[in-house]
């Protein structure tokens, strides 16, 4: 998921999938109305990548993001600082 956004975020992705999203500075992101809402592309995709560190979200060579994404994640699943 976070790697469909970040091709989304640095523009080499395809049009169907950037239309689903909208990049903004907006801080608030809207309530899906059903639970099923909340699986959709358009809510988990931008929840994913919000989640990110903002070092995450700057990168935009692709091998890079994919080995600090890893990093990142690692880091998550075993505590290590």
């Amino acid at each position: 998921m976070c790697l469909l956004m970040h091709q989304i975020h640095v523009g080499r992705c395809p049009s169907y999938l950037a239309a689903l999203v909208s990049l903004s500075a907006d801080t608030e992101t809207p309530k899906p109305r059903t639970i099923l809402g909340e699986r959709a592309f358009s809510f988990c995709g931008p929840a994913e990548w919000n989640s990110l560190p903002s070092e995450l979200q700057t990168i935009t060579d692709t091998t890079s993001f994919k080995k600090k994404l890893e990093e990142h994640f690692y880091n998550q699943a075993f505590c290590v600082d």
